[in-house]
């Protein structure tokens, strides 16, 4: 199977501070994938660069496709 990498987790590593024992603990969560974050963090710049036209011409699962491939960009240089 080729599994497509989607950057890790975008938020890996939560912290909380335990009053009774007065140390702070770190632990894992997985949450969104760092390439769905950068496709959202798209999305939102494409919503607002288009937010005053008629985006008729695109559909949404084509806006989504578009946002996803910059989100495989940003991942491709990072990798560099």
């Amino acid at each position: 199977m080729n599994e497509r990498d989607d950057g890790g987790p975008a938020f890996p590593v939560n912290e909380h501070f335990d009053e009774r024992r007065g140390e702070v603990t770190q632990y894992a969560n997985a949450g969104m994938s760092l390439r769905d974050h950068f496709a959202g963090r798209a999305l939102t710049v494409w919503v607002q660069a288009h937010i005053d036209q008629s985006v008729d011409d695109l559909s949404k699962p084509d806006i989504a496709r578009e946002c996803y491939s910059y989100a495989d960009a940003m991942l491709k240089e990072r990798a560099k």
